[in-house]
């Protein structure tokens, strides 16, 4: 059975995959044949090797010169990104001052394609008026910009990050949210937002002492009252973080 290269080539470090297609025409999509390429491989295009102990001073002149290139662009069309996302959130804005109703602004996310996740999220942001007067310095992202609301980041703490850099417009989601640990807005207890798989509404009770029929019950009402936030931020409704707690009654003697 015969391999056919085709131009969707995937290079790292000295090693190619190959997503190739079988004699009979279909596409492997699940599988990669991995190819191992020698020391001396080179680009056929440019004529430079692909690793760096193989090539010449002034080939490698010639790369560090592209890879700056390359970067230079990228960041170009990333901050293009951010400036076309910034765009598109005071536009929505903008319908929704309007007075564009309920079903209106439904069907303005359906027309843009987005997830019920991506318009709840979207809504959380544009009713933020700390985060739409700073979005030329916070990251586009409508995830980290949820999480930003969600956590309740005080306006004051938002301008210290901006301020002092810890948060610029290609900070990650990642990032932002290794920030809030550290500056106490998410703890490993309430580490409870969707975004990260958990559940934000929690039952707080005896986990040490607690029967085993008590713990089955908190558990079905974590996951019961979860389920039914998850429906609610799909229909662009949000939910604060919330715990119930407990205490056992005992039983007098």
């Amino acid at each position: 059975m015969k391999h056919y290269q085709t131009p969707l080539v995937m290079s790292i470090g000295a090693r190619v995959f190959y997503f190739g297609k079988y004699d009979n025409g279909y596409m492997i999509n699940n599988k990669q044949q991995e190819i191992l390429i020698m020391n001396n491989h080179v680009n056929d295009e440019t004529n430079i090797p692909l690793n760096k102990k193989d090539r010449t001073e002034e080939q490698q002149e010639i790369a560090v010169t592209k890879f700056n290139e390359f970067v230079a662009k990228a960041k170009e069309f990333t901050q293009q990104i951010h400036v076309n996302r910034v765009n598109l959130l005071k536009l929505i804005l903008e319908a929704k001052q309007f007075g564009l109703n309920r079903d209106e602004m439904s069907s303005l996310f359906k027309a843009l394609g987005y997830s019920r996740a991506t318009k709840s999220k979207i809504t959380g942001v544009i009713d933020s008026e700390v985060l739409m007067s700073r979005l030329d310095k916070l990251p586009s992202s409508y995830a980290t910009l949820y999480h930003l609301k969600n956590k309740e980041v005080s306006e004051q703490d938002i301008d210290t990050y901006i301020a002092d850099g810890r948060i610029t417009t290609i900070t990650s989601f990642y990032d932002v949210n290794e920030l809030l640990k550290t500056e106490g807005y998410i703890t490993d207890e309430s580490e409870n937002t969707i975004e990260n798989g958990n559940c934000p509404i929690r039952v707080e009770y005896d986990k040490l002492n607690a029967k085993e029929d008590a713990i089955k019950i908190f558990n079905a009402i974590e996951t019961t009252l979860n389920g039914y936030v998850k429906q609610l931020n799909e229909l662009g409704y949000t939910v604060e973080n919330t715990v119930i707690k407990t205490d056992e009654v005992k039983e007098s003697k």
